[in-house]
């Protein structure tokens, strides 16, 4: 469109381009809404509201975690040719807790006491989905037989579950705990 061109309403509502009518168009542009102070619309009342959100206590987080070996709890020596398991619990509880989205991170971390490697293994599902309705959360992380090689005469390992927490656009959040567990030895036999 020509600079010596402009488009407006006419009486009907429809879109008229006119030479020369720029002066024209800016007459019949409405008034833009003016603010107060305060940053509200002048001719707009105040209303009234209420969020009550009782704080005791805001948001709280617990965990805990156990060893189990098949289907009963550990005596923290274990076959390295048999699978083994750690069973998590957490629980997120408080006012906020509804209002809460976003995974849950975990991961079991084995550090050798000595010579040996170390590791680390996520949960089978990376992100955990929060879950607004049910504030408890169970899981178990699986470990393979063999896994864990009994090496440098069977170094112990110590174990500890970490839980973190990202919001719903997988950023890191202020939410975060580990369970430190036990040694325990892996053997192999003959």
């Amino acid at each position: 469109m020509a600079e010596n061109y402009a488009v407006y309403r006419d009486a009907e509502g429809d879109y008229v381009e006119r030479e020369n009518q720029a002066q024209d168009v800016a007459e019949h542009r409405p008034e833009p809404k003016r603010k107060n102070g305060n940053g509200h619309h002048a001719e707009y009342g105040k209303g009234k509201t209420e969020v009550y959100i009782p704080n005791d206590p805001p948001l709280r987080l617990w965990m805990e975690a156990a060893v189990y070996e098949g289907d009963r709890p550990t005596n923290c020596i274990i076959d390295a040719d048999t699978g083994w398991s750690v069973r998590v619990h957490w629980h997120l509880e408080g006012a906020l807790k509804n209002f809460i989205c976003g995974y849950w991170c975990l991961h079991l971390h084995l550090e050798s006491m000595g010579h040996g490697p170390e590791f680390s293994i996520p949960a089978p599902e990376e992100n955990i989905p929060l879950n607004a309705c049910d504030d408890n959360y169970w899981y178990e992380i699986k470990v393979p037989p063999g896994k864990i090689e009994p090496a440098h005469c069977s170094s112990p390992y110590k174990l500890v579950v970490s839980l973190t927490y990202k919001d719903a656009c997988y950023k890191k959040g202020p939410m975060a705990g580990f369970v430190e567990l036990p040694l325990i030895q892996f053997y192999q036999t003959d």
